[in-house]
Parts: C-alpha cells; structure tokens; sequence
C-alpha cells in the first residue's frame, strides 16, 4: 500500500495538539557546564539598565532602551551572562567595539572602554560614559 506524503489532517487533531503538547521540556546543565544561552534574561537586563542607564560608550547619550546587552569576555570564548560580564552598547558602539577590537574592564561597578592603538589612542587611556553620572 502506498502513502502520500502529503497527509490531510484532521483541523480539531491539529488544535488539540498544539494547546496539549505534552510535558515541557527542561534543560538542565550538566555538572561543570556553563547554560546554553547567551542572550541575557531580563533581570539581568534590568541590573544593567539601572547600572548603566544608556549606551555605556564614552560620550554616548543613546537611552537604554534603544540599547543592546554585550558581554564584556565573548560568550563564545567562555564568557558568563551576568551583570558582572555585561554592558549596554548601542547598535552602532556594539558594532565598534567587534570591529575595532576596543577593550572594557569593570572598575568599581563601572564599564572603562580602552580604545585599540595605534590609530585611535596610542597611550590607551581608559575611558567612561559620563552624560548619565550624576
């Protein structure tokens, strides 16, 4: 007997099974395995709203809703998604700091940006945004 593969399903079977998928999925790390994702959850994103209030970069005003969350060590090259490990970059500095290979340390809760040499800092000064500090 031959099947088509193209089968007519029965609407009401295709209901059900999308509203009764069965028993969710869990995704538990395995011991001495860092989580499969790399994108911050929002309570992280709220901690670094609150840390950062805009783009982080020097002399950026971008707000912080119009910003993106970067990690500060690659996830790909074993970075964590933590506050600690996180920043907010507009699209345009997120881009700029892939690119240009710019550098960030936290100091004292506090993202320093430490432009590439030679042909944007020879002495690399370490820098901060201020237009969002008090």
């Amino acid at each position: 007997m031959h099947r088509s593969r193209h089968r007519i399903h029965d609407p009401q079977d295709r209901l059900r099974r999308r509203h009764h998928p069965g028993p969710p999925r869990q995704r538990r790390p395995r011991p001495g395995h860092r989580p499969t994702t790399r994108v911050f959850p929002p309570h992280i994103r709220k901690a670094l709203t609150a840390r950062d209030q805009g783009c982080a970069f020097p002399a950026c005003t971008i707000p912080a809703p119009w910003c993106e969350a970067h990690h500060i060590t690659y996830w790909s090259h074993g970075g964590t998604t933590s506050t600690e490990n996180g920043t907010l970059l507009c699209s345009h500095h997120h881009h700029l700091i892939h690119k240009e290979q710019w550098t960030i340390q936290v100091k004292a809760g506090v993202p320093w940006f430490i432009p590439p040499p030679p042909h944007i800092d020879p002495r690399q000064k370490p820098q901060r945004n201020s237009p969002f500090r008090c």
